[in-house]
């Protein structure tokens, strides 16, 4: 991307303490998901640097993954392609108060932003029965 630098880390590897504290490891069950930060480049940003944001970056159920550890740069846009990012968050049922962990897309950032669309939604989890 030229405005800013995707970084998609493996379950395998360790990672850094931003996508620790904001990607549980229990999404690694999830064959689709990995960690991930967007950095912007520096040239294409007014005053000072900006840290990464994290995300998890959700692939089509159907699509396969690119191996993490390959060099990023030799990916191709059909490498990414459909790739939703995702911020996680725990949802909590006001009937029950039961937790639901949940992927909430982030829909303004170029490129990625329309691709959540793609995405089957899944019906929100009732843990109580009462809806």
């Amino acid at each position: 991307m030229k405005w800013a630098e995707l970084t998609v880390h493996g379950w395998d590897e360790e990672l850094p303490a931003l996508l620790t504290a904001r990607v549980p490891r229990s999404l690694a069950r999830v064959a689709q998901c990995r960690p991930a930060t967007i950095e912007a480049r520096k040239k294409n940003l007014i005053g000072p640097s900006k840290p990464p944001l994290p995300f998890v970056a959700l692939w089509l159920a159907n699509a396969s993954v690119p191996d993490t550890r390959s060099d990023a740069a030799a990916w191709s846009i059909a490498d990414v392609d459909g790739v939703a990012l995702s911020e996680f968050a725990q949802l909590r049922c006001l009937a029950c108060g039961g937790a639901v962990p949940a992927l909430y897309p982030e829909a303004g950032l170029p490129f990625f932003g329309s691709n959540y669309r793609r995405h089957p939604s899944s019906a929100l989890l009732h843990l109580c029965g009462v809806f």
